[in-house]
């Protein structure tokens, strides 16, 4: 993993930081590296991947099945 120099980080976060790690019984870095990849991770977890769409069609392979859905409708 690269090393990563930060410069102007008010000393407040970095307070916060380090009052976060000790409440979690982790270190500071840990805290500042959940900080920046967070928002990152969260907005891949909405994304859905070619993958997850061929698997959702093999377990509703009826969907493409007209006559069945249109007694499904009824």
């Amino acid at each position: 993993m690269p090393d990563v120099l930060v410069r102007g980080i008010s000393q407040a976060a970095l307070d916060h930081h380090a009052e976060k790690a000790k409440q979690s019984n982790a270190s500071r870095n840990d805290m500042l590296v959940d900080a920046i990849e967070l928002p990152i991770r969260q907005a891949q977890q909405g994304r859905i991947t070619a993958e997850d769409w061929k698997r959702f069609g093999e377990a509703f392979p009826d969907l493409g099945n007209a006559e069945i859905m249109v007694q499904a409708w009824r």
